[in-house]
């Protein structure tokens, strides 16, 4: 029987109604707790799904949470997601991972020391790679063949790093800095 991991969200903005809506479709996960740096934001969210609102050092300090989302501005993802792994838990953080190359191989160095691991959301399912014409297919043909600093254009690339995939989940694919799980995120793939 697998784990169910627990899970921390920081951000409370809008695009953490889509993950908090979401979350209970995915096998082995439950979402714990919602931080934000405006603690009357994360109580409303929190309240809206059931979750305990925290601050952003309570979430990182809990034993409960195993992996925690980063839904922040992309100006602090680095530094958000350098925290997480300095609380000792995996990150998964909304796309762009981080606003430079050189920030992506470092927090990915970084979590591979503390045999962590570091996640970015894909590209949207109608975006470049799934397109056949225009010019977003353009941009995919391009990024695919020159890494462009913490963009993602398809899904082989995420931060300008490589990733294989393979045409059977491409569609639902989670990429890492390093490699590929698909949906549902399960303990198997993300667990300690």
């Amino acid at each position: 029987m697998s784990k169910t991991l627990g899970v921390g969200i920081i951000g409370a903005g809008n695009i953490s109604w889509a993950y908090l809506k979401l979350a209970p479709l995915f096998n082995n996960i439950e979402v714990k707790a919602v931080a934000d740096i405006d603690m009357d934001v994360a109580k409303s969210r929190a309240a809206e799904f059931g979750v305990k609102a925290q601050t952003v050092n309570e979430l990182l300090n809990n034993g409960d949470i195993d992996i925690v989302v980063n839904l922040t501005v992309p100006a602090v993802h680095y530094k958000v997601s350098k925290q997480i792994l300095d609380a000792g838990k995996h990150v998964y953080s909304e796309k762009p991972l981080t606003l430079s190359y050189k920030d992506a191989l470092a927090l990915q160095k970084y979590a591979a020391k503390k045999k962590l691991r570091v996640g970015a959301a894909p590209d949207t399912f109608l975006g470049a790679r799934t397109s056949s014409r225009g010019k977003r297919s353009t941009m995919a043909r391009s990024a695919r063949s020159s890494p462009a600093p913490a963009t993602s254009w398809g899904r082989e690339w995420r931060c300008g790093i490589p990733i294989r995939t393979s045409s059977s989940c491409r569609a639902a694919a989670r990429c890492s800095t390093w490699g590929l799980t698909t949906s549902p995120i399960s303990s198997t793939s993300w667990g300690r």
